[in-house]
């Protein structure tokens, strides 16, 4: 499940994402097909269920403990526990596999697998079709996206993609007493040495959205160049830059941009590593790396399996699919499992989280509560009751004043059941913590439950954000802040530093207030905290913090009262002055949203905005079109309905 960040008494704005859409049909159509036979394997540190044959379930099982284990020996830097479960599905065939991969275009990605992350659950996915010559590189291949994940934030695609590739040639040698890495991957090689190089400075600035990333007939020479330069930078070169490789590694995970550790711990221009690196592929001997290790690699894991049911097989699916973000196809496959058996707690708790997404409260709970009937033992489930809950006293910002106290009661025990069940999953201890820190009760016990989510799952920001909140209840700011830095780092997330700015400015506000009343012999209590204050008080410039206009573009202050959404377009109307403007953009993806007011509500999405927002518009003028168009929006920056631009 995504990370969300909770104000309470005031909510940060969230800026919509455009979900890629996929024919239910192909859902139906799969359903109709032969039943299929459906295993579930549990090994030391996976589940792994699919319609592929036992015994390949079980090979797969055997390999990623190999794999985890050779590499919790050679990499002792990298965390190799999650505090989330790790779920493999393993599907027979690409037929049985298209509708569950990522989607491009509205098309199937062109994939073999693929690794999903999250908070409860992370997903390895793949096909045995596919790689009938190799059928464990993807499987490698995605593992290590976990691996690197847990252990740095932030990873750039070419480092992800590359480190990944580099890893997933592992095998092992002398009945598992050596491990060997770094084998030549003959395609990538062949496509590098007939193809066009990307330039080293496009190859390191793709990022998730780029046609490198995701097209078809962009995506080979992507992985080809990011494998070789990870090859290059790990074995070539008599090794020399396997230690800058490191400590770029470290700069990252310490908050550094990716350009800036590039430079710093590369020492070198764009052009002279690339020229290292074109004399590198060109040669005809490449360099791989053996380890002895001190004890072998067991061959086989303890390992149990068992047949599931179609029902049960099905509701794996939808769970995958809801941790994708495919709502509504997720609900199709959910229905359907419990179709087939109405008990199926895995598959009512899938369906209560996407009636929670969905913001069906009163069905979310009504499944969870199914769920929990039918499998009191699941720690997921509690927690999955208490967040829906939690949700569904909510307004339409994720803003929270209060909770009923039959409400929290509940959620508290559901909360402490599911750490009883699990005391290594964080999710519950932060969602504890936030309860409490509603109802103004036990901050010092939720502080430390906070600091022990944190240890559990390091560089949480919304934890990092609900930490502050309890601080900042205690009045005590300074740690507030310094807490909060991490949120403002230079390669964090727009989103997450706008949190962090919005709660220092209610922060600045509220400290105000307490010495306007220490001056005059009064005191404020906690409970005050966040409420407004209706002194005068001068407020800090907003004014540096604005997107400066650029050559070409125009900056106006105005009220934005409507998002119409068409076909491959968007238009924003925005009252100026008087001045009724239309702005359009191909999508609300490719506009920068920043909120600096803790008044917005809800998503960016479209429709009449209720109430119309003060807003700081930036935008490219054009010649007004028959649809009287102004231009082309670049920025929309929500404002204090008080505040007055000054440098248009």
């Amino acid at each position: 499940m995504p990370s969300t960040f909770y104000l309470v008494k005031r909510p940060s704005a969230h800026l919509a994402y455009i979900c890629l859409i996929f024919l239910l049909v192909q859902f139906n159509a799969s359903a109709t097909q032969g039943k299929d036979s459906w295993t579930k394997v549990h090994s030391d540190n996976f589940v792994l269920v699919g319609n592929a044959s036992e015994r390949d379930i079980r090979e797969v099982a055997v390999r990623l403990e190999q794999f985890r284990d050779a590499f919790s020996r050679l990499l002792t830097g990298f965390r190799i526990n999650s505090s989330a479960a790790t779920r493999v599905v393993v599907f027979k065939s690409n037929y049985a596999f298209d509708p569950f991969k990522p989607v491009y275009q509205g098309k199937p990605g062109n994939v073999a697998g693929y690794f999903q992350s999250g908070e409860d659950v992370n997903y390895i996915t793949l096909t045995t079709e596919e790689l009938a010559n190799d059928p464990f590189r993807v499987i490698f291949h995605e593992y290590v996206h976990l691996l690197l994940h847990n252990t740095v934030r932030n990873v750039p695609p070419w480092l992800d993609e590359g480190l990944a590739e580099y890893y997933s040639t592992f095998d092992t040698a002398d009945d598992g007493r050596k491990v060997l890495l770094g084998k030549v991957i003959p395609g990538h090689l062949l496509m590098l040495r007939s193809d066009s190089w990307l330039p080293l400075q496009t190859l390191l600035s793709v990022d998730r959205k780029s046609p490198y990333y995701n097209e078809r007939d962009k995506t080979g020479i992507f992985y080809a160049e990011s494998w070789a330069l990870v090859h290059y930078l790990i074995l070539g070169n008599e090794r020399k830059r396997q230690r800058q490789l490191g400590a770029f590694l470290a700069l990252l995970r310490d908050g550094a941009k990716a350009e800036r550790a590039f430079q710093a711990a590369f020492q070198t221009d764009s052009q002279t590593l690339r020229n290292e690196l074109k004399d590198y592929t060109n040669r005809t001997i490449f360099p791989q790396l053996a380890v002895t290790l001190p004890e072998r690699i067991r061959s086989t894991a303890d390992i149990a399996s068992e047949p599931i049911s179609e029902a049960e097989g099905r509701a794996y699916l939808g769970d995958l699919l809801l941790h994708i973000d495919r709502l509504d196809q997720s609900a199709v496959v959910l229905e359907q499992a419990l179709a087939l058996d109405p008990t199926l707690s895995l598959a009512h708790a899938s369906l209560g989280i996407v009636r929670v997404k969905q913001k069906r409260f009163g069905p979310a709970i009504e499944h969870l509560r199914k769920a929990e009937a039918g499998d009191p033992t699941n720690y997921l489930v509690h927690y999955y009751l208490a967040f829906a809950l939690s949700r569904s006293a909510m307004d339409e910002g994720l803003s929270i004043s209060t909770y009923a106290p039959e409400t929290v009661e509940t959620m508290r025990a559901e909360l402490r059941r599911a750490i009883e069940l699990n005391p290594n999953f964080p999710e519950s201890y932060a969602l504890l913590a936030f309860v409490n820190l509603v109802r103004e009760q036990e901050l010092d016990e939720s502080i430390g439950m906070v600091r022990h989510a944190l240890t559990l799952a390091p560089g949480r920001d919304d934890y990092l954000f609900v930490l502050a909140q309890l601080y900042m209840r205690k009045q005590d700011f300074v740690t507030a802040r310094q807490v909060l830095q991490p949120m403002l780092r230079e390669n964090a997330d727009e989103t997450i530093r706008q949190s962090a700015l919005t709660l220092l400015n209610s922060m600045q506000k509220i400290e105000e207030q307490i010495n306007r009343l220490k001056a005059a012999g009064l005191s404020m209590d906690s409970s005050d905290i966040g409420h407004e204050d209706t002194g005068a008080t001068e407020e800090p410039s907003l004014e540096p913090f604005l997107r400066k206009p650029l050559d070409g573009e125009q900056r106006v202050q105005g009220i934005l009262n409507r998002v119409d959404c068409g076909p491959g377009t968007i238009l924003l109307s925005v009252d100026s002055g008087g001045q009724q403007l239309r702005l359009h953009a191909s999508g609300l993806e490719r506009v920068r949203f920043v909120t600096y007011t803790t008044d917005v509500r809800g998503e960016m999405s479209c429709g009449t905005r209720h109430p119309p927002n003060p807003v700081v518009v930036t935008f490219r003028p054009g010649r007004q079109d028959r649809n009287r168009v102004a231009g082309e929006v670049v920025a929309v920056e929500f404002v204090p309905a008080d505040f007055q631009l000054q440098d248009p």
